[in-house]
């Protein structure tokens, strides 16, 4: 099985110790460490991958809902000779505010993503996350997770057909959001349903991906069980829609659903374990809306994350 660079990991290394070093200046917050791994059915196999990662997320000022979360991953593809184009080093930075208004919190966040690929090629992202919450009381409350963000994109000027110089603009557009409600059964039990949006635009793109665009509703089910140090989380993930236009205006509709169980397990009053595992599997189209070559797809999921909490 293909193996991280070297120098990839003494990176990841370096920034675990890092992050640790972090939580003897830092008031509160949690540092996690951990990989994740992603096993596709044949003939997919080679878009199996393995990411190892280290995150934070800080409050870094006495008495103030100031917050700051960041992340540092590498995905390797486990066939490198196939697609060395998809090995990358990814950092996600963001930094929050909460408000709070009565039953309503409003904790907003902004930053980036920046992506590092194989032969050096970058691309980066500015991020809004809206973070708004409203508890009815204390058992139900409702709340839009997600991000939204302008995305860059390199196109031609509109009104020259002649001049191929490229221009760099803002103008595309990505989010993911979900819409979700919950409610306490009991003080160990919670039940959430949640409506997810994914869209994807790439209108002024002169490249290959010119005027494409994704389209996804998804609608979303948890159930989380608290037994003492031990708690379980089922969930489910049904796509409604999922449509691609490419940039002749073919259409597709390839639907993904997902089935999960993620845990938490408390070690000690500061040191958990997190393993997830999940299928996703997807019906595979031509550009013409019909049955691919190979229609199903279908991976595994195998994660396992150890987060250290700290005041």
């Amino acid at each position: 099985m293909y193996t991280a660079p070297s120098f990839k990991l003494k990176l990841l290394k370096c920034s675990a110790i890092s992050l640790f070093a972090i939580t003897n200046v830092a008031l509160a917050g949690n540092v996690q460490i951990g990989a994740e791994f992603r096993d596709f059915n044949e003939p997919y196999k080679g878009e199996s991958y393995q990411m190892h990662y280290v995150s934070f997320g800080l409050n870094p000022i006495a008495g103030s809902p100031l917050s700051v979360v960041a992340r540092i991953d590498y995905r390797h593809m486990d066939l490198p000779e196939t697609r060395t184009w998809d090995n990358r080093l990814r950092q996600t930075l963001a930094i929050g505010y909460q408000w709070k208004f009565g039953q309503f919190t409003w904790a907003p966040k902004v930053g980036f993503r920046q992506q590092i690929f194989e032969g050096n090629s970058r691309s980066i992202e500015y991020r809004f996350y809206p973070g708004l919450r409203y508890d009815f009381n204390q058992r139900t409350s409702i709340n839009l997770a997600g991000w939204m963000a302008p995305t860059k994109s390199h196109g031609r000027f509109r009104d020259d057909g002649v001049n191929k110089k490229l221009r760099t603009t803002y103008d595309d557009y990505t989010h993911e959001l979900e819409l979700k409600l919950g409610h306490s059964l009991s003080s160990k039990q919670r039940v959430t349903i949640g409506l997810y949006h994914e869209t994807f635009r790439k209108e002024y793109e002169s490249r290959e991906y010119a005027g494409m665009e994704s389209d996804s509703l998804q609608l979303r089910l948890y159930y989380r069980h608290r037994f003492n140090n031990l708690t379980l989380e089922p969930y489910t993930r049904i796509d409604l829609t999922q449509n691609q236009t490419d940039g002749v205006g073919n259409e597709r509709n390839q639907k993904r659903n997902r089935y999960g169980l993620l845990a938490d397990y408390k070690l000690t009053n500061q040191l958990s374990i997190l393993p997830e595992i999940y299928l996703q599997e997807s019906d595979e189209k031509t550009w013409n809306n019909e049955d691919a070559t190979h229609p199903e797809k279908y991976y595994m999921y195998y994660g396992l994350n150890f987060r250290y909490s700290f005041k």
